[in-house]
């Protein structure tokens, strides 16, 4: 008979509860009627989300993170599918340099490679920082996955 809750598994679930519990219990916290993210919760309020919809700048930020998003989701879609396609059906001179620069987002932390390609822009390239870099960035940060 196997064992269902080895040591090993038991420190995955604890692992991911950590790390994925935060981001589970904002939804929650968002419509509690409290100030701060605490328990006992108050009760059930929209204010929040009637103070963000109030708010013009806030509202123009949502609007920017949802285009970017979804602009990238399409993009890196549109890119992706067709350089994995290529990379696996067909040989190709230097396919083993672009796989491993494809990769590269998925074993350099996030934060290391979102400054290291802000300082290529800025320092390196000399683009002025807009949306259109922000999406840039996100479709090469995207394209592994």
């Amino acid at each position: 008979m196997r064992k269902i809750f080895t040591p090993l598994t038991l420190y995955a679930i604890l692992f991911t509860v950590f790390l994925y519990g935060p981001v589970l219990l904002m939804p929650l916290f968002s419509f509690n009627d409290n100030t701060f993210a605490v328990f006992p919760l108050k009760g059930f309020t929209l204010k929040h989300y009637a103070s963000m919809a109030a708010n013009g700048s806030m509202l123009g930020a949502l609007w920017n993170s949802l285009a970017v998003a979804t602009i990238v989701a399409v993009v890196a879609t549109a890119v992706g599918l067709p350089t994995a396609i290529a990379l696996t059906r067909y040989r190709l001179r230097g396919g083993g340099a672009i796989a491993a620069a494809l990769m590269l987002p998925l074993v350099v932390p996030s934060i290391i490679f979102a400054v290291a390609l802000l300082v290529i822009l800025v320092r390196i390239l000399n683009v002025e920082l807009s949306l259109l870099t922000v999406g840039a960035s996100h479709v090469f940060i995207c394209l592994p996955f």
